[in-house]
């Protein structure tokens, strides 16, 4: 029996680590590419635009990505520009920029 007794505990504890490992860093945000523009409103643009480092001062647009926002009619609409540490971050079209949770970096490209 209790050879039985440590299979059972064993095989409880490789399932238990697996779905704990499964569940770190499971949740997933939708990063978009913007730049503000005159009215404020943060119009949604090519994710290329933000891979390249984004704009910087003076004339040129600043492109920015938002985390988590609603993208509806070229527009995003809340999110933040905030970067999640705990989230796999992925574009729109499923690039992944960062990975959350154990052994992510935090880290994106663009700006």
């Amino acid at each position: 029996m209790a050879k039985s007794s440590k299979s059972v505990t064993l095989s409880t504890v490789a399932v238990m680590s697996v779905a704990f490992a499964a569940g770190c860093g499971g949740n997933t945000v939708t990063a978009d590419c913007v730049v503000r523009q005159p009215d404020g409103r943060l119009a949604a643009v090519h994710e290329s635009n933000c891979q390249a480092g984004g704009g910087g001062g003076g004339g040129k647009r600043r492109y920015e990505w938002v985390y988590g926002g609603k993208l509806s009619g070229g527009y995003v609409t809340g999110g933040s520009f905030v970067q999640p540490g705990d989230a796999t971050v992925k574009t729109r079209s499923g690039r992944v920029i960062s990975r959350g949770g154990f052994g992510g970096s935090g880290k994106s490209g663009g700006s």
